[in-house]
This record gives C-alpha cells, structure tokens and sequence, in this order.
C-alpha cells in the first residue's frame, strides 16, 4: 500500500509574498530551548545559539534556493515548493534530514525529520515568512515554539 503526500501549490502567482533577499539574524525568541526540545546537546545548543546567520533566498514562483551561511558552516537547500527533499546542517548534525516543502502564498513551510545518523533528534517544522520588514523564521518542535527575526541587509 502506498501512501501520498498531496500539497496544495498556488497556480496563480499574483498574491504571492517574495521571500528573495539576504537577510541577516537581528534577534531570537525561546532558541535555546527548541534546541534543546530537538534533541540538541548543551554545546552544540550553545555553538548554534551563539551564531548571526546570514540568509540568502532566490525565489522564483515556487521555486526556492535558501543558502543560510554561518562563521561555522553554510546549509544549501534549492527545491520547489511542494517536493520533498533532502538537507543536512553542517556542524549541527551529522546525517541527511528528510524535507516536506509547502507554501501558501504567503508562509513557506519545511517539515523536516532527522535521518538515522541522528536518532536522538526529533522532527521539526519551520515556517518562513515576511512580516513588516522582517523575514521571520518559526520553530516548532512538540510544544516549543521559537522565532528568529532577520533584517534585509541587500
């Protein structure tokens, strides 16, 4: 029996929100403790809490490259909204996540589950969207909710 995963992808592109731009970290809400709610040790909890990410999205329709660059490493992810795909992050985990994309016009959603490198790791969804200013990323895993607030630096 084979099981499908269906997502909604808008046809119609005039309504929907353009997350293209480099953004850089201005500020974090609850960070530590989703991390650790992933499943993160109290190090690595600190390295990735101590970091100011730079993100850089081409956006194209459905269309995404997001490469999230650190001191510490860089993560590429280029993928249409709707696919699945594999992503790794580089000094954080060791193994292959597995993505779900979707995007509403509005909010791009990553649902990702650790690979079996990292058992000890629970899954996790990601929302990115424009508010204001603002490109804002939220975390969830189980009950805990993060955010991290980027301001567009070109």
């Amino acid at each position: 029996e084979q099981s499908h995963l269906l997502v909604s992808v808008p046809t119609d592109n005039s309504n929907m929100s353009n997350l293209s731009g480099t953004w850089k970290l201005e500020k974090n809400e609850n960070f530590d403790a989703y991390l650790k709610a992933l499943g993160m040790g109290t190090v690595k909890v600190k390295l990735a809490s101590a970091t100011t990410p730079t993100m850089e999205i081409k956006q194209d329709g459905t269309h995404f490259f997001i490469k999230t660059s650190t001191m510490l490493s860089s993560q590429v992810m280029d993928f249409n909204a709707g696919d699945t795909f594999p992503t790794d992050i580089p000094g954080i985990t060791t193994g292959k996540w597995q993505c779900e994309s979707s995007w509403d016009g509005s909010v791009l959603k990553t649902v990702a589950t650790p690979g079996p490198e990292d058992k000890d790791l629970q899954p996790t969804t990601i929302l990115r969207e424009i508010s204001g200013d603002q490109l804002v990323q939220t975390f969830k895993v189980g009950d805990i909710t993060a955010k991290r607030y980027y301001k567009r630096s070109s």
